[in-house]
């Protein structure tokens, strides 16, 4: 063998080592850019997980069927920052011991109470614009921070499409009674 022909073959043995060295250089940069593209879809993914179990809790209906909790389908309601304006919750029981509601922060405008027990209640922060709570009865609830509208304010801002939040014949979350209040609960929105 002539050396021209050893130094050819070492030639080409260089050359193929340095193609093989910028090949694993491609694959590699090529496999770090997929990487990266999974981890951002992979936390695309949990960011909709989260999204949709979120709308989960929101769309719980506690078990009962339809717009309408009753008594046996409102066990473990959470809709804490839910939006479940005009929906019905009359019924004989919300709260105590055995049941219990989370319902701060929700959107509950025009929401119908009327006759229910919202017994301990957690509703602080939560719109309650054009609730109906006649007959209801919120002891030991907290409506801290809620937004409730009084009769004279739907008057005075109506232009602002205000509803009053109903109050009558209700018993308030400090036990007053709203008929004993000017018609509102607005100023006993704490239990004693």
């Amino acid at each position: 063998m002539s050396i021209c022909k050893i130094v050819t073959g070492l030639s080409f043995l260089m050359l193929a080592q340095v193609a093989l060295a910028e090949g694993i250089a491609q694959d590699v940069d090529t496999l770090e850019s997929q990487v990266s593209v999974l981890q951002t879809e992979n936390a695309e993914l949990r960011a909709l997980l989260e999204e949709l179990v979120a709308l989960q809790r929101c769309h719980a209906i506690g078990g009962s069927m339809g717009r309408t909790i009753s008594e046996s389908g409102n066990h473990g309601v959470d809709w804490r920052g839910c939006d479940k304006r005009r929906i019905e919750l009359r019924g004989p029981s919300w709260g105590g011991s055995e049941l219990y509601a989370l319902l701060f922060n929700a959107d509950l405008r025009g929401t119908d109470f009327s006759g229910a027990y919202i017994l301990g209640v957690a509703m602080n922060g939560s719109n309650l614009e054009g609730a109906n709570f006649t007959n209801a009865n919120l002891t030991d609830s907290n409506l801290t921070g809620a937004s409730i509208v009084t009769w004279q304010q739907a008057q005075d801002y109506a232009h602002l499409g205000l509803q009053e939040t109903i109050f009558d014949n209700t018993v308030c979350p400090d036990g007053t009674n709203s008929n004993d209040n000017e018609g509102t609960c607005a100023n006993n929105r704490t239990p004693l």
